[in-house]
């Protein structure tokens, strides 16, 4: 749960502090709000395992990886970049759940990039 402060003082907890409103305009400041972010480079299979925000940079220049996807869990941010600039793909394995409908989804070019957040019930490609 976060705890807000308006610019006007006022303060408050829960929620997500909406989008500023109040009388006059004033800026919703979230305090508490904690982030973590976790940056690692795979280079063969594994699975996702990260918690909150975690960055993977996927190296397959040895041959194709996948990587396996952790039972959704609602807010969870995975974010996968393949760094090199061989044909292999970085396929990433929904396991028992879906990716936006799909089982898998491929990444094929050097820098491309896939961001995915889990619901309750599903992983949303943004």
């Amino acid at each position: 749960m976060a705890r807000w402060r308006d610019q006007d003082g006022s303060s408050g907890d829960g929620g997500d502090g909406g989008d500023g409103g109040g009388s006059g305009g004033s800026t919703t400041v979230l305090q508490d709000v904690i982030i973590i972010q976790v940056t690692e480079t795979i280079t063969g299979d594994t699975d996702a395992s990260g918690a909150g925000v975690t960055v993977y940079n996927v190296d397959a220049q040895d041959g194709d990886v996948r990587i396996g996807l952790p039972d959704v869990l609602a807010g969870r941010h995975l974010h996968f970049k393949k760094t090199d600039p061989t044909l292999n793909k970085v396929i990433v394995d929904a396991g028992a759940n879906k990716i936006d409908g799909m089982d898998e989804v491929w990444i094929t070019q050097q820098y491309d990039a896939m961001s995915i957040i889990s619901s309750e019930s599903a992983w949303n490609i943004v």
